[in-house]
């Protein structure tokens, strides 16, 4: 491309990509038609959503390149990534401004933390067992969510064992000890 309007540069008419020049009609020539149909090949828009480890693939030509992060229940965040030549291009970026209440809203709490505090801890087990043997939990809201998905109705072993299955974990995004679980 040697120049933008025809007839207003050095190169000649058949050197622009646009018709006309100054204050007339402009329009797209063939190679301005080319040109722009080069930039949308050229151009590497992609959205993906990350795998359960928290990872997402992405090819796309050398270049800077603007990644705008949407995590549920979060604002999103922009990034700028730089692909370049020779490099091995592999790039981590983290978000670490969620909230707890942020991973509750998303629905990645822990199905043992039942106080939705992000830790699965001993407050947690007081609910399973001030609820223990309860048989009048229809729903998964009854009895503060101790009788575990699928809910049968009753807070018994099963739930017991449910519950274990988390104990002392957390996913607290402010406690840098816990295991995350957010993308």
């Amino acid at each position: 491309m040697w120049g933008f309007w025809s007839g207003t540069h050095w190169r000649g008419a058949n050197a622009a990509i646009v018709d006309g020049s100054g204050s007339g009609t402009r329009t797209l020539n063939a190679a301005g038609i080319r040109y722009e149909a080069l930039m949308d090949e050229w151009t590497t828009n992609d959205s993906s959503i990350t795998d359960s480890n928290r990872n997402a693939d992405f090819r796309g030509f050398y270049g800077k390149y603007r990644v705008t992060l949407t995590p549920p229940g979060a604002e999103p965040t922009v990034v700028d990534v730089n692909i370049l030549p020779g490099e091995p291009n592999d790039f981590t970026i983290e978000l670490t401004d969620y909230t707890c209440q942020q991973i509750q809203d998303a629905g990645l709490a822990l199905a043992s933390d039942l106080t939705g505090d992000c830790y699965a801890d001993f407050n947690d087990l007081q609910i399973v067992a001030q609820y223990w043997l309860r048989t009048d939990c229809a729903t998964h809201d009854d009895c503060e969510g101790a009788d575990f998905e699928p809910t049968d109705g009753t807070v018994d072993f099963f739930d017991f064992s449910d519950f274990t299955m988390q104990w002392m974990q957390c996913n607290n995004p402010e406690d840098p000890n816990c295991t995350p679980n957010w993308p």
